[in-house]
């Protein structure tokens, strides 16, 4: 009858109902983020606030600044965030220069980006195809330097294709960085991307080790594994 309206009632595992919060994948993130004493997360490429409102929900109480460039999403992204004192909203790009640039929209919102999508990624998910497009500003992290003065900083970085410029616009803020999150390709899914295992080199050498990975976007049909999530820290940090 349920299913008449569009829910379901299904029964859960006793595993999950049992699965301390630390050791739920939220648990562990926000663990670290303790343990790295971070009070200043720059959400980059934050779509319409989601990824930031399940930090704050899991227990971070420090500062976040999110920031989107797709204007619908960051409309959204500033309803979410309207009532938090320390969660503040920036509408613009991030990256290695100063300026204005095309965003392909993309019909899930979540596949937009400043780089064009190769057919591997349209192949994946067909919900992705580009539908529009609008003008942005772009800016560099280094431009909030004095934002990040005295605070032990984790940046996330979600941008579809755009994540290395992002880390090459980031020198000054980059002595306080403690952590980070990026997202991975394993094949080219975007114009100018770097694929997974260059951009594990090229974190390592701004001196930061991977923790862990979290699964991302799979092929729709097929299954197979296009991106994942890693998490780095410092490599002098006592991670354990």
């Amino acid at each position: 009858m349920l299913r008449v309206f569009g829910y379901e009632i299904r029964k859960i595992t006793s595993a999950y109902v049992d699965t301390p919060f630390e050791e739920t994948e939220n648990g562990k993130f926000v663990n670290l983020l303790r343990k790295h004493s971070i009070d200043l997360v720059f959400d980059v490429g934050a779509n319409n606030g989601t990824w930031a409102l399940e930090l704050r929900e899991s227990g971070y109480n420090g500062e976040i600044v999110s920031i989107e460039p797709y204007q619908k999403s960051y409309n959204l992204l500033k309803e979410k965030a309207v009532k938090d004192k320390k969660w503040k909203t920036l509408h613009c790009a991030i990256g290695d220069y100063e300026g204005k640039t095309t965003l392909y929209v993309a019909s899930n919102t979540l596949s937009s980006s400043l780089c064009k999508m190769t057919d591997k990624h349209l192949e994946g998910a067909k919900d992705s195809k580009y539908v529009g497009s609008e003008k942005v500003d772009v800016k560099k992290l280094d431009n909030y330097v004095n934002k990040v003065r005295g605070k032990n900083v984790f940046i996330k970085i979600d941008t579809q294709g755009f994540e290395k410029r992002i880390l090459k616009g980031s020198n000054l803020v980059m002595p306080n960085v403690k952590g980070l999150q990026v997202e991975m390709s394993f094949k080219k899914l975007y114009e100018g991307e770097i694929t997974l295992f260059e951009m594990l080199d090229y974190i390592n050498e701004l001196g930061f080790n991977l923790q862990y990975l979290n699964n991302g976007f799979k092929h729709e049909k097929t299954g197979e594994l296009l991106q994942v999530d890693g998490i780095f820290y410092r490599n002098h940090d006592n991670l354990i």
